[in-house]
């Protein structure tokens, strides 16, 4: 991301919200941008009366590239990556999940015994 003025920060299209800390303390230039997201999927149609999404937002000076995305387990960003009519793909398990899933289908596939 560049900013030419060297003023970033996070809004939100509501009207009271804070104002949150700048982004780009070292003023105009080009940044990465790192975000971790939490609890996207508990109330996604914003009908919540307590906030319930939480945010971490890592910004240091660097050179621009292509955007990466280490995970994304959330079902309300599958949705708005996959755009309109298009089908959300499945999450990916855990580790945990799978395991379990592992061991139920080991005890389905036992023979029966009287």
């Amino acid at each position: 991301m560049e900013t030419t003025t060297g003023a970033l920060y996070v809004t939100s299209v509501m009207s009271d919200t804070p104002r949150l800390p700048l982004l780009t303390p070292q003023g105009p230039g080009t940044y990465r941008v790192r975000v971790h997201a939490r609890g996207r999927d508990t109330a996604p149609d914003g009908d919540a009366q307590e906030p319930v999404e939480d945010y971490l937002l890592i910004v240091w000076p660097a050179a621009s590239r292509p955007d990466e995305i280490h995970q994304h387990r959330d079902r309300y960003g599958a949705e708005l990556r996959a755009g309109p009519g298009r089908p959300v793909p499945p999450p990916p398990a855990s580790d945990a999940e799978d395991d379990i899933r592992r061991r139920q289908r080991a005890r389905l596939l036992r023979p029966c015994t009287p």
